[in-house]
């Protein structure tokens, strides 16, 4: 059950991001969108907690005089990661993006769960662990490169991107980006375990998701304060929006929760590796039907290939490591 629970929480994810790019269209700002998709996620996790624990207190005093500092950073890592994505996206590209992001938090994952950082529980990187991960690797990566170049074959423009591409020429800069997207990737994977180790000092996941998700709240509310972005609400289609703009955030919270659950029963490696591949099989679907007002991309008959690659890995992991 908590392999199936990290593979569907994984596929529902990609929905958030089509989500919160159709809010980003609707409100002018990268940084307004966050603050709005952190605010409602925020606000979801306060009624759960309310529902599940009978209130959001805690022992305020008593956790941070008892237990390490690092416990509550796992909003500022979650936050620091947001931001750095929106920047990093236009000038590394959307596929580089993901497969620097999906590298960094899986290797980053695993060298936890192998050292006890962050006093995640211990699970050795034994040889076939390895062998498990690099299928994992292997197959998200072939998943999102087969995509990629499906779509820019349809688009009919890779010399027309070759000749006006600014990174062009650059290779040192884009060698230090794609080192920026495993450092993000380390972010998230350090907050997954942060996150779960919190959960068990409160004995309430829910509780850990919603000190995470604050602390990024308060955190984009600062950077709007000094930013002062225009706040404005657009109609670009001239149809209104809809309704579901608003719930980017409240997907965004059951991820978080579902890592204050998952890593303390199977680790941050295989936490990351069962979210990453169902973020993958999301991200196929959504393309495939355009939903959520995604562009629509074409489906590679491979990718189904890869994903059985990167589900064999995932079986390696958990059933044979």
């Amino acid at each position: 059950m908590t392999i199936l629970l990290g593979l569907l929480v994984g596929c529902i994810m990609p929905a958030q991001a089509a989500i919160n790019a159709r809010l980003r269209v609707a409100v002018q700002s990268p940084w307004v969108m966050s603050t709005i998709s952190f605010g409602v996620g925020t606000a979801g996790l306060a009624i759960l907690a309310l529902i599940a624990d009978g209130g959001i207190g805690f022992d305020l005093v008593g956790v941070a005089t008892q237990h390490p500092w690092w416990i509550w950073l796992g909003g500022a890592f979650g936050m620091v990661g947001m931001t750095s994505i929106v920047l990093l996206i236009p000038h590394l590209g959307a596929m580089l993006t993901t497969v620097s992001l999906l590298v960094g938090q899986i290797l980053t994952a695993a060298l936890v769960d192998h050292f006890q950082l962050f006093n995640a529980p211990h699970h050795r990187l034994t040889p076939l662990r390895v062998v498990g991960m690099v299928l994992v690797l292997v197959g998200a990566i072939a998943t999102v490169y087969l995509g990629n170049r499906a779509s820019l074959r349809l688009q009919r423009n890779l010399q027309r991107m070759a000749d006006d591409d600014p990174m062009a020429g650059q290779s040192t800069r884009q060698v230090l980006l794609l080192l920026a997207g495993l450092g993000i990737g380390l972010l998230y994977a350090f907050q997954a375990a942060v996150n779960g180790t919190l959960g068990e000092v409160l004995g309430s996941p829910v509780k850990s998701a919603l000190i995470s998700f604050t602390v990024g709240f308060v955190g984009l509310l600062i950077l709007l304060i000094i930013l002062r972005p225009r706040l404005q609400l657009t109609d670009p289609t001239g149809k209104g929006n809809p309704w579901w703009i608003w719930i980017g955030g409240l997907i965004g919270a059951i991820y978080i929760y579902t890592t204050a659950v998952l890593v303390p029963l199977l680790g941050a490696g295989a936490t990351m590796i069962l979210l990453q591949t169902g973020m993958l099989i999301g991200s196929l679907i959504i393309d495939s039907f355009g939903l959520f007002h995604a562009a629509k991309k074409p489906f590679v008959p491979a990718q189904l290939l890869t994903l059985v690659v990167m589900l064999s890995g995932v079986a390696v992991i958990e059933f044979v490591g």
